[in-house]
């Protein structure tokens, strides 16, 4: 979750550029030899300390890559090994919304008010309501960060270790009506975890359940991702990985309470998320009228980038990619996928702020499955 959107757009964007200019040389790799030059010597200078990447190469052929020892207390290192994924979550509230607004339950251009609490009020924007829309694209003019939660861990440092554990529905109310929102002459893109985790709040509250039962029932179920979790259970806690923060000492796991979780709450494995992708990619029958919706273009952040239902979207190698980063106190991931010709990658990593690595690799592993056979 973090800062990382913005931070890396810039860097991703490098990266392709960087990918291109040594065509050459990656023609002549493997997913697996770029992924293992790239994280060995992290590995020897001790900057990461377990990966898992999952790969759908051209063929449709899933494949596994663990790096790193496994660690004592963990039961195996593998595509079954859980990790939290932070702001990739945001790319699964979306496809609740838009499996709301296929089921003819929700419209886009609905405003999030009519989907909240009584007592709750959302500022407006502009004079206009702030809507389902909007906030799904990060186009509401809603904060990174609301204010009263940057000002509690100003005044708790202790909060930067788990900084949404305490952002609860009265915190959520008190932001609502503090929160100024801007108003820009057209539609701008500006990524706001709060207005990510509102929609979630709003999702869950429409349907009576907590997030975490709203995403079991129509999403990790329909897609059989049997390991994905908000809460991991008591029998599965063998197979969570422990995070570390930048400088290597392991960290707790991150809380996330109802108006936070739906911006980054999510704990996954390798295997479930490529489930994820393939459905993305329409290669299943579940959720294909939602995932279209999602993926489908909304606006134009810069000449090279788009932005959907949260996805974020691309050209590279002449083929379409969509992608999203994550990140929380202990983990930095990835993950990306093009329709045609087929291919697909996700990267778990339980170590904090090495976004911009993961990013890079990511987008260079994209790049590597995307020549294969040219």
């Amino acid at each position: 979750m973090k800062h990382l959107f913005v931070l890396q757009l810039s860097i991703f964007l490098a990266s392709v550029s960087i990918g291109q200019e040594t065509k050459t040389k990656q023609e002549k790799l493997t997913w697996q030899e770029v992924a293992r030059a790239t994280l060995n010597p992290m590995l020897e200078k001790k900057k990461i300390d377990q990966v898992m990447i999952g790969v759908i190469d051209q063929k449709g052929n899933k494949h596994y890559l663990a790096i790193g020892e496994k660690p004592e207390k963990l039961e195996k290192l593998d595509e079954n090994t859980i990790f939290e994924i932070g702001s990739i979550t945001k790319t699964m509230t979306s496809i609740l919304l838009a499996d709301a607004i296929q089921r003819m339950e929700m419209k886009l251009d609905d405003p999030i008010q009519q989907y909240l609490p009584a007592g709750m009020t959302v500022p407006t924007r502009d004079g206009k309501p702030v809507t389902l829309e909007q906030l799904a694209t990060h186009t509401s003019g809603f904060p990174r960060m609301p204010q009263i939660q940057m000002d509690a861990i100003r005044k708790d440092g202790k909060l930067l270790a788990d900084p949404d554990s305490r952002f609860d529905s009265d915190q959520l109310k008190k932001a609502l009506e503090t929160t100024k929102v801007k108003v820009e002459k057209k539609p701008r893109v500006d990524y706001s975890n709060f207005g990510t985790g509102l929609l979630g709040f709003a999702l869950a509250h429409k349907y009576g359940k907590d997030y975490s039962t709203l995403i079991d029932d129509r999403l990790f179920k329909p897609l059989e991702m049997k390991s994905s979790f908000i809460t991991v259970p008591a029998s599965e806690q063998k197979r969570f990985i422990d995070g570390h923060s930048p400088t290597g000492t392991v960290v707790p796991h991150w809380d996330f309470t109802d108006p936070a979780v739906g911006a980054g709450g999510v704990r996954s494995t390798a295997a479930d998320m490529l489930r994820y992708l393939e459905a993305a990619m329409g290669k299943t029958n579940a959720l294909q009228p939602a995932f279209n919706l999602a993926l489908a273009p909304q606006y134009e952040m810069n000449p090279r980038m788009q932005i959907g239902l949260t996805w974020l979207m691309l050209d590279m190698q002449k083929s379409r990619v969509w992608w999203h980063n994550g990140g929380t106190g202990g983990f930095s991931t990835y993950c990306a996928f093009s329709k045609s010709p087929g291919v697909a990658v996700v990267i778990l990593c339980n170590r904090g702020g090495t976004n911009r690595d993961v990013d890079n690799l990511g987008m260079k592993l994209m790049d590597t499955l995307l020549k294969e056979g040219k």
